[in-house]
């Protein structure tokens, strides 16, 4: 089995987890649970094939990825069945390792995309990495009504820029294959260091301050 085809594998099932967890968390049914590990799995890389024009999408002809998406959404649901979301998301704190890698692999496989069909655009590129990255979070977030998990203080999205930036400057010397590596393994090197060692944006926080939205009737 190709290496980057295995570490996609394990990133989708991190992606998904994630977002079964957060159905849980919004007490949605289980259809709904199903739609957000599917979204978020999937998400990132049918807006960046919309994007290139790469039709029909990846995500859309090949059904691993909704089969890899439900099954682990089974997988988490019974284990809040048997036992807590505590514990689900106890899990999913663990599975950030396999995000991690699915956060490079993705870059790395979106910004080759990219270059493949316009390799005279780098913004382009650059933009499809980080959008199969974290495109579908986003969109799994929009879902949940909750804040995107990009826009706060982890490095996520950042990492995922860096290494895209970095893949195209040495797309010309290392060709398709090369790129793709060494783009993901600088994305998650940076994801794995910012773990480590803590390293977040920073960001800004109201608390002094109170701002008065009510509105008044017209007489």
């Amino acid at each position: 089995m190709d290496l980057s085809f295995l570490a996609e594998i394990l990133g989708s099932i991190a992606f998904a987890a994630s977002g079964a967890v957060l159905g849980i968390k919004r007490e949605m049914d289980v259809l709904g649970v199903f739609i957000l590990a599917i979204v978020v799995t999937m998400g990132g890389g049918l807006i960046r094939d919309v994007v290139v024009g790469n039709m029909p999408p990846v995500g859309l002809s090949n059904p691993i990825y909704i089969e890899i998406a439900i099954l682990t959404s089974v997988v988490v649901i019974i284990i809040y069945k048997r036992s807590t979301l505590e514990f689900a998301e106890r899990l999913l704190f663990g599975m950030r390792f396999f995000d991690a890698i699915g956060l490079g692999v993705f870059t790395g496989i979106g910004l080759v995309t990219g270059l493949q069909f316009y390799p005279d655009k780098p913004f382009l590129a650059v933009t499809t990495a980080v959008l199969t990255a974290c495109g579908g979070g986003v969109i799994r977030d929009v879902l949940a009504m909750r804040i995107p998990f990009i826009l706060k203080e982890e490095v996520y999205a950042l990492a995922s820029i860096i290494g895209a930036v970095i893949g195209y400057m040495i797309y010309g010397y290392c060709g398709a294959t090369g790129t793709l590596y060494i783009s993901a393994i600088i994305t998650m090197a940076i994801r794995f260091t910012c773990m480590k060692y803590n390293i977040c944006l920073p960001n800004f926080k109201v608390t002094d301050v109170e701002i008065d939205v009510e509105t008044k009737e017209e007489p």
